[in-house]
């Protein structure tokens, strides 16, 4: 869509200008390969073995905690200064659907949000569908 189109453009123009900063570079590289990605990947027409997956999505909630953290090198990759909320790498490993989007790097574990957001997507599907039922009963 258009405003994919005009993200990835905006990727691209920071890639061209980290130019000597390869570390830079590779960030902004996986963020526009994830978009990419995503965008080109969500049509149905494109799968095969389509089926429920509320008890791997179940899992995957099951298997995670809400954290409240700083990071002890905010100048390090993937990380900034400020106090920030979200998940750890090592609880998403605890299923499967979470273990596909957390990466081993050389500077510790990384979570590829760009592949999670699809499982965050299920996630909040089977959420829904669960309290709509609650809602009914």
């Amino acid at each position: 869509d258009n405003a994919t189109r005009i993200r990835i453009a905006e990727l691209t123009g920071q890639y061209h200008a980290a130019a000597g900063d390869a570390q830079k570079q590779a960030a902004i590289y996986q963020a526009i390969a994830t978009g990419l990605a995503i965008w080109a990947a969500s049509d149905i027409r494109a799968k095969t073995n389509i089926s429920a997956a509320d008890s791997e999505v179940e899992s995957f909630l099951d298997a995670l905690n809400a954290y409240q953290y700083e990071y002890k090198d905010p100048d390090a990759p993937g990380a900034d200064a400020g106090m920030f909320a979200g998940v750890m790498a090592q609880d998403l490993e605890e299923s499967p659907m979470g273990a596909s989007f957390v990466k081993d790097t050389p500077d510790g574990k990384q979570v590829d949000y760009g592949h999670g957001l699809a499982a965050i997507l299920a996630a909040q599907a089977n959420i829904h569908e669960r309290l709509k039922e609650l809602e009914g009963a």
